[in-house]
């Protein structure tokens, strides 16, 4: 192998699937320095593959939460993969639920204390204490957490929303780890009106904006903070046909799926849509644009096989995941316009999930 040219390595290695690349780079430094190459004909940073952990309740990552539960779906192999994540068993915080990822890198935790790895290169950070002074925990809180990779300073933004879960007004707190610095800076906060509730805890990071979905009663809408502070966005569908939402960055553009439509059953909605659509946010002006629907023989599939009142759904990379907690697995591709089922899950327990973007070059 040592005597075999540069071109013909690379070559026979352009033939793996992405996620066997990221392996085989990870073996030496000879073979992660040809990958790494601008020559190397694959990129792996377009990837982005789906991360299932076992879910024992606690999701708590110690001796009970064994590297076999860890599963990724490759899509160029159409295949579930196993991933180890061992070496954060002894640093790991008490109740550390898989809560963001980007570029490579996870991030664990809850509360105040958190901790960042890259799985392929297996390095880690425990992140700082996030202490009371630098933000406020009230009683019932919610939190919500975004992760921003900015590979050109191989550093990262982690992202803390908390507020109350009260029908009372609430401030929203929201604060932000910079790994460059290693410190962690309060945002500006807001005041929610009355009764509104987060909807998803997740933020997602699209332009340097941060997006979150609210939710009123049956309406819903966007709180979106940029560079002038906060600001409310509408939702792309009457508000209160929209059962479900979902938001992801693609190519610098944010897209959401949603499922329209309620069946009314006495006094309580049956979460069951009769359109599954996607949307994408436009211009400076803000306009929702659909760009497609979910087509009725998927859909009759997906009411059947997805209990869409525990939806999940994650996106990146133009590659949408959708499951509820033990279900199948339905992936909408963007850039092809393709649905498409997943081979079987291999964990017959209920599930969390992440993407998971192979990286060999990501510091945590």
């Amino acid at each position: 192998m040592e005597e075999l040219p540069k071109e013909v390595l690379g070559n026979i290695l352009s033939r793996l699937s992405t996620y066997d690349v990221v392996r085989v780079a990870s073996t030496c430094r000879a073979f992660k320095a040809l990958v790494a190459s601008e020559k190397f004909p694959s990129s792996c940073s377009s990837v982005s593959l789906l991360l299932l952990l076992h879910s024992d309740n606690s999701m708590r990552l110690s001796s009970e939460f064994p590297p076999s539960t860890a599963w990724t779906y490759d899509v160029d192999r159409d295949a579930w993969l196993n991933l180890s994540l061992d070496f954060l068993q002894p640093h790991s915080p008490d109740f550390a639920y898989p809560v963001a990822s980007d570029g490579g890198l996870i991030c664990f935790g809850s509360g105040r204390d958190f901790i960042t790895c890259n799985p392929i290169t297996k390095s880690w950070r425990r992140l700082p204490y996030l202490s009371h002074t630098e933000q406020e925990f009230m009683e019932h809180s919610v939190q919500a957490f975004g992760l921003s990779y900015k590979p050109a300073a191989d550093g990262y933004d982690f992202f803390v929303l908390n507020c109350s879960d009260s029908d009372r007004p609430s401030v929203v707190w929201l604060t932000r780890f910079c790994s460059l610095t290693c410190q962690w800076n309060s945002m500006p906060c807001f005041t929610l009106p009355d009764s509104y509730k987060l909807c998803r805890n997740s933020t997602i990071s699209c332009n340097s904006i941060l997006y979150t979905l609210w939710k009123k009663g049956q309406d819903m809408t966007i709180f979106a903070y940029g560079s002038d502070g906060w600001k409310e966005l509408e939702v792309p569908e009457c508000s209160s046909t929209l059962l479900r939402a979902y938001m992801l960055d693609f190519r610098g553009t944010l897209y959401m799926l949603g499922g329209v439509g309620a069946i009314w059953l006495e006094e309580n909605v049956w979460v069951r849509p009769t359109t599954v659509r996607i949307w994408k946010l436009q211009g400076q002006n803000n306009a929702w644009t659909e760009i497609t629907r979910m087509p009725a023989p998927i859909l009759h599939d997906f009411c059947r096989r997805i209990d869409f009142d525990e939806l999940q759904c994650w996106g990146k990379n133009g590659v949408l995941y959708m499951k509820s907690l033990a279900s199948d697995i339905l992936m909408y591709n963007l850039s092809v316009n393709q649905w498409s089922w997943t081979k079987e899950v291999p964990a017959f327990v209920e599930t969390l999930a992440l993407i998971f973007e192979p990286s060999l070059s990501a510091s945590a």
